[in-house]
């Protein structure tokens, strides 16, 4: 098995992340992890840390203290040559089992800001020991749970490049857990170190189990740039954006967005306090039957599963003939934007979720002369093709054609 699909991690590392977990049944909870990056790529971790110093948990989302972790990694490399690699936290009981939507964004920020293409990320769930007991597995609080631990290897964190992932277990404790430990001890000026590095506790018998992950979708036209620039940073501020957040927040991207407003054909349902709710349902509830014939939006449970499974059937006859980009707009819509090399006339398309499948939010042709613009707007015949996204891109692409 190439080791792009592998991560291998000390049994000692996933006592450590089991037992934090446990400590939290309520709230998010994660932090580091440290190692290195094999001759395929794949990554080992020596270690798991826990999160200390000025550390704020919620329900879905988790920041870390910046200078506990700028701190473990300025030692880890000095003496060992060990780097931060990516991060593990929990979704304790939210039943959410991929990473959320704030977890990708702050994942793709982390590698475009510090040129960190790959990175590795542990998920800890609360499951029941028996499957039976609850829909997919997923467990209710009580005495028949355990942790399972999932991995998540991104080849290009830049561009959400996930490779199919499963765990390799190394036995025994990690020799690097003992020999920091012992550095970091003497380290009295630095106290939130010795609470990072707290190794477990006697766990219980099955405490945990492994999981396995799949890959997302790799294609030569897919891009994801949802409005985050890549900046350069100094190494001491790279843990200023090592954060989990489950939260679902719109992008930045205003001028796309906007462009792409005024559909007569959906309205917005959005969640009135996304403070008080996960921000990813595992498994969306299916909206009230909206009035007027409009079609009601709720936030897509999972982007990179909702292009793989839609978009990228629909815009795969495109590639090589066109430029077509794909851009998140928000947590709940997803634009296409297709143009003819070398020409400014450009088709966007606005894809959301109803609840049950892909929708068409919009599409419109918006056409360049001179300095002059105008907009075409494309109109469904019939309900039917607001769920096909084939039809409103051949009408553009005929369009774009006819423009030349």
């Amino acid at each position: 098995m190439s080791e792009h699909f592998v991560v291998r991690i000390y049994e000692s590392e996933l006592a450590v992340i089991t037992d934090e977990t446990l400590d939290h049944h309520e709230l998010e909870t994660g932090g580091s992890l440290f190692g290195l990056f094999g001759h395929g790529g794949g990554p080992t971790v020596f270690l798991a840390t826990r999160p200390a110093g000025e550390v704020l948990k919620r329900q879905t989302s988790l920041e870390l203290d910046p200078q506990v972790t700028r701190a473990l990694e300025q030692v880890a490399w000095d003496g060992f040559g060990v780097q931060c690699i990516g991060m593990w936290h929990s979704h304790h009981w939210i039943g959410l089992m991929e990473p959320s939507s704030g977890d990708r964004e702050r994942t793709r920020r982390y590698a475009q800001k510090y040129h960190r293409p790959q990175y590795t990320e542990i998920l800890a769930n609360f499951v029941s020991k028996d499957p039976a007991n609850s829909r997919r597995g997923r467990g209710r609080p009580g005495s028949d749970y355990r942790v399972q631990l999932t991995p998540f290897f991104y080849l290009d964190a830049r561009n959400l490049t996930r490779a199919e992932t499963f765990f390799h277990v190394l036995p025994g404790e990690s020799p690097l857990r003992g020999t920091l430990a012992r550095l970091v001890g003497g380290l009295v000026d630095r106290p939130g170190l010795s609470t990072a590095m707290r190794p477990a506790s006697r766990l219980p018998q099955e405490s945990y189990r492994l999981a396995g992950s799949a890959a997302s979708a790799v294609s030569g036209w897919r891009r994801f740039v949802s409005g985050v620039r890549s900046d350069s940073g100094d190494v001491d501020e790279v843990a200023d954006d090592h954060r989990a957040d489950d939260s679902l927040e719109a992008s930045d991207a205003k001028p796309v967005a906007e462009e792409l407003a005024g559909s007569s054909a959906v309205s917005e349902k959005r969640p009135d306090d996304p403070e008080e709710r996960p921000r990813e349902a595992a498994a969306p509830t299916k909206p009230s039957p909206p009035s007027e014939g409009r079609i009601a939006l709720l936030p897509i449970p999972d982007l990179p599963d909702f292009v793989t499974q839609y978009i990228e059937p629909a815009v795969r006859p495109l590639a090589g003939r066109y430029d077509v980009e794909v851009k998140v707009i928000h947590a709940d819509r997803i634009a296409v934007i297709v143009r003819i090399p070398g020409r400014a006339t450009r088709l966007l398309l606005f894809a959301a979720w109803d609840g049950e499948r892909a929708v068409i939010a919009d599409c419109r042709v918006a056409v360049a002369r001179g300095k002059s613009h105008e907009v075409v707007e494309w109109r469904a015949r019939q309900r039917a093709d607001l769920y096909d996204l084939r039809v409103p891109l051949n009408w553009g692409v005929l369009l774009l054609e006819k423009l030349r």
